[in-house]
């Protein structure tokens, strides 16, 4: 009964969590249609919804003449899953968008709630708290981690499993040898086919889980179960891998997330290996103290090892090829692995009579440190203190880290210390209350990304005139520029754009994409008669791609009626447009090209 409350109480938090953000979003951009807060975001959207197509439209859903061109590398199921659930319900793929900012962090939770109380055998009031508080740790910082929550579809749609995998990994000696294999190959493979990228330290973990049982504990039935899945998932790992670099050069969108032309360059990361050091220095201390290594000091050993290993793939390929910078993927379990094992060593910490002569002397310095650290813009993580630079640029993944370490350990080491604290962390309303408080101000608190883009869009009208004429194929240059970037009208005309930031970095034809750019300048700015010289007349500019409406913003600040865009397509394009529909804030035009 009491997890069945905690998961309702959890399930209010992200429900309310998402109505304070994004109903911010909502009154910013004039409409809940509107609410797309992150620019990595609006392209899986926009690739969800070219999954609708049948055929997919998968690899460049912005561009008509690329519709029929699919992405050969399935790396993004999530994705694609959404899209076939909306056309199998009839529905606007954006109509998901509420459902996955409410049910991903949730089910986030819910793992690692499981796994506090089933497998590490937390009490459910313990589990559901620290759980509730990792999470919402990461509205509250800098970088990409800020995103965790709210990001669709990584690093959300395989945290759960990733948690799942490192709970099951320390616990294999509590079941069976064939469940626990079969339980981690459907949780590798399911990884794999969701988010490869936790692959790395699914095969990494086991591998050591494995040499950790062979040649430590001499258990070897363990460690060649522990192989058993390693063996099966490097291969696994290994095909996909290869079936990646054969069909590569037909994705322009994987080439790029994988920098595959960017210039060599190689070099130590001194922040990991720093890092690294620390945590085996800390664990090598406690070992010594109390001559054993518990389930935590395994895990923090194999987990934070990824840092030095991710962050140093350069040294070996020449170029990280984008998996150095994802390390905030593994910032869940990390912080998840540091604060468990923290809570673990303080438990026997405040009770040594000696440590307690001397621990004023620790507490201090590191109380200074982190205050040193929040206080200095080039270094402070926390979001409502001053960044030197966006709080939306990366924060390297082994500094946040390193940053953290004094506050993971000053906070259980306050709680455990001082009677009155424990007791007031202890009760259920005081934490409730805490925690709410926390849910609150990180999600109204925090602002959108795409905040400029979705500022009072102004084409709710038009977009209802043009649904009403279920007209198929429909191509929609969208000016200005800003409203270009951002263009809705993908997801509830169901058109594509003429020209799109986003589809020109999908788009493989060279040629088309500069006449796109050429056109949309001209076409907003004048010029088109003087662009383009190898098409000598306007007609066949405009017949070269299709477009068949233009849909332009009101210039909400000229003092004349006509605004500048405005009066250039009509100066220039007269001849060749009908205006279809207007109000208070836009004007759509039907082309028309004999």
């Amino acid at each position: 009964m009491l997890v069945i409350r905690y998961s309702i109480a959890a399930l209010l938090v992200f429900s309310a969590g998402f109505l304070l953000f994004h109903g911010k979003e909502a009154v910013h951009s004039g409409s809940w249609d509107y609410i797309v807060t992150h620019d990595d975001e609006y392209i899986y959207w926009a690739l969800a919804q070219g999954s609708t197509a049948s055929p997919a439209s998968d690899a460049n859903p912005f561009y008509y003449e690329e519709r029929t061109e699919r992405n050969p590398i399935p790396s993004y199921l999530t994705v694609s899953a959404a899209g076939k659930l909306a056309a199998a319900l009839n529905i606007q793929v954006l109509a998901l968008l509420p459902l996955w900012k409410i049910l991903m962090p949730f089910s986030l939770w819910l793992a690692l709630f499981c796994c506090l109380v089933r497998l590490w055998g937390y009490s459910p009031a313990v589990s559901a708290a620290v759980s509730m508080l990792i999470l919402l740790s990461t509205l509250f910082l800098h970088g990409s981690v800020q995103f965790t929550l709210f990001r669709f579809p990584r690093p959300g749609d395989g945290l759960g499993l990733m948690l799942l995998w490192l709970s099951l990994l320390v616990h294999a000696d509590r079941m069976s040898a064939r469940r626990y294999q079969v339980a981690m190959l459907a949780i590798g493979v399911a990884t794999m086919a969701i988010t490869p990228y936790y692959t790395i330290l699914q095969v990494w973990t086991v591998a050591l889980q494995g040499g950790w049982d062979w040649w430590v504990c001499r258990d070897r039935d363990n460690a060649r179960s522990h192989w058993l899945v390693l063996s099966l998932l490097l291969a696994l790992a290994c095909g996909y891998l290869a079936y990646i670099l054969l069909r590569m050069a037909e994705s322009f969108w994987v080439t790029a997330v994988l920098e595959v032309g960017r210039v060599d360059e190689r070099h130590l990361h001194l922040p990991s290996l720093l890092l690294y050091a620390l945590i085996c220095l800390a664990v090598y201390a406690m070992w010594r103290r109390s001559g054993v290594l518990t389930r935590l000091d395994r895990l923090v050993l194999f987990v934070l090892a990824i840092e030095p290993l991710t962050a140093h793939v350069q040294l070996v390929l020449g170029n990280d090829h984008q998996i150095g910078l994802h390390r905030y993927y593994f910032f869940v379990p990390e912080i998840a692995c540091l604060l468990g094992w923290s809570v673990e060593k303080m438990r026997d910490l405040v009770h040594d009579r000696a440590l307690r002569r001397v621990e004023w002397w620790i507490v201090v310095p590191l109380a200074l440190l982190a205050l040193f650290i929040l206080a200095r813009p080039e270094l402070n993580y926390f979001r409502y203190l001053p960044r030197d630079v966006s709080t939306y640029d990366i924060f390297d993944n082994s500094l946040l880290l390193l940053y953290l370490l004094p506050p993971l350990l000053l906070g259980p080491w306050f709680v455990l210390r001082f009677a009155a604290i424990g007791r007031l962390v202890a009760r259920p309303v005081a934490t409730a209350t805490a925690l709410v408080l926390m849910a609150c101000a990180g999600f109204y608190l925090r602002s959108s990304q795409l905040h400029e883009f979705n500022r009072a869009i102004p084409f709710t009208g038009a977009y209802e005139w043009l649904a009403a004429q279920q007209v198929e194929d429909i191509v929609l240059l969208t000016g200005p520029a800003q409203r270009a970037t951002v263009d809705y009208g993908l997801f509830y005309v169901d058109a594509k754009s003429y020209y799109n930031t986003n589809g020109q970095r999908f788009s493989l034809d060279e040629v088309n994409k500069e006449h796109r750019r050429f056109v949309y300048a001209a076409t907003m700015h004048g010029g088109l008669s003087v662009v383009l010289p190898e098409f000598p007349t306007l007609a066949q500019k405009l017949k070269h791609l299709k477009l068949d409406y233009i849909l332009l913003e009101r210039c909400s600040w000229c003092f004349a009626t006509v605004g500048p865009h405005e009066e250039h397509i009509i100066a220039q394009l007269s001849q060749y447009i009908k205006e279809v529909y207007r109000d208070e804030r836009c004007i759509l035009w039907q082309l028309v090209v004999p």
